[in-house]
This record gives structure tokens, C-alpha cells and sequence, in this order.
């Protein structure tokens, strides 16, 4: 009987030790491209509101959301600590909190999506829209649109044809994590991640 569960525990650490790696998560980056330094707090970005930005600094102030010197400073930090992951998973929220129209959407997901691909070439990336990642915000279409089109084609380096094809019907894919285990963009559908 012992032999057995000892078999049998082998086997298990076996797997663990198998599924076993290092990855990033980025999520909520929520990038103003608005934000620039001003003297009048009030002027410093759009997406504080109506809420001055009393302590702005070239990384940023806690009324807004992220400049782009604090996004681009974080994603060489990741290289700098973990410079070769096994894969990043990626779930949207690019845009800030303000209304700056659709217009603006499809370029902020670009120049992220480029500074990804720039600062990780080589690593699998497996990208998400969330909600802020349309326009108007928090209503993705539950099939195909033009910004899902776009993002496919931004994004096609990391989709295998099938997802990209199946993103452009509704902003959802289902892919093979590192070809080993299931990974399922959730996207708008509310599916659970397998």
C-alpha cells in the first residue's frame, strides 16, 4: 500500500513540477494621454474630473490615471526583473476614466500593444479587452465590430488564426496555454478561464 502512494505521489509532484513557470500579469493601465505637467492642477489631465491634480509628478498623481512615462518606466521595469517569462497575460483597461471618444481607443491599445511586443518579442502574449476598452465604455458589442477587427490585427503576432478569427466575431478566443493547458479569453462572454 505504501509503495503505492508513494508511486502515486511521484507521479503528482511530477505534474506540479511540470506546470510550474513564471509569467506577467498586466492589467488596468488605464494609460491618460492627456496628461502633461501644468502649474494650474486643474489643467494636468483629463481624467481627474473635476478634482485638481495637487501633487502631479513626471510618474504621475493620484487623481489621475497613468502617464505614459509611468507605463513605459513599469513595462522595462518587468524586463529588468523577469526578462524572459513564459508568457504575459494581458486583460485590458487601457483606457483612462474620461470620456475622450472612440477615436482615441484604437490608437492607446496600439502604442501599448507595440511597447509589449517591443519589450518582449519573443514572449507569448495573451491579451484581453476589458471594459473601458470601447467606446462608449463598459458596452463591447456582443459580436463583430470594427474595433474588434483592428485590435485582431494589432494583436495577430500572439493570436493563432483560429483565435483571430474568432475575436473578430465578439472579442473572445480560446487558446492552448503554452500548447499545454487551456487558456480562454473570457472577453465580454463572462466564460470561466480554464
Amino acid at each position: 500500500m505504501s509503495t503505492i502512494r508513494l508511486l502515486l505521489s511521484c507521479l503528482l509532484f511530477k505534474e506540479v513540477i511540470s506546470l510550474s513557470g513564471n509569467f506577467w500579469h498586466i492589467t488596468d493601465l488605464h494609460w491618460d494621454p492627456t496628461y502633461e505637467l501644468s502649474d494650474d492642477p486643474q489643467l494636468v489631465c483629463q481624467s481627474s474630473g473635476k478634482r485638481p491634480a495637487a501633487n502631479a509628478g513626471q510618474f504621475g498623481d493620484y487623481a489621475c490615471d497613468s502617464p505614459w512615462l509611468l507605463i513605459n518606466s513599469s513595462v522595462y521595469a518587468m524586463k529588468d526583473i523577469l526578462p524572459d517569462p513564459d508568457f504575459i497575460v494581458w486583460t485590458g483597461d487601457d483606457t483612462p476614466h474620461a470620456d475622450l471618444g472612440a477615436e482615441v481607443v484604437l490608437p492607446i491599445i496600439s502604442n501599448l500593444t507595440h511597447i509589449i511586443s517591443q519589450v518582449f518579442p519573443n514572449t507569448k502574449v495573451y491579451s484581453a479587452m476589458g471594459n473601458h476598452d470601447f467606446h462608449p465604455k463598459s458596452q463591447l458589442p456582443a459580436g463583430p465590430d470594427d474595433i474588434y477587427d483592428q485590435t485582431a490585427e494589432m494583436w495577430q503576432d500572439w493570436l493563432d488564426p483560429a483565435s483571430k478569427e474568432t475575436f473578430k466575431k465578439g472579442g473572445y478566443y480560446t487558446e492552448k496555454l503554452l500548447n499545454q493547458t487551456g487558456f480562454q479569453d473570457a472577453g465580454t462572454k463572462h466564460k470561466p478561464l480554464l
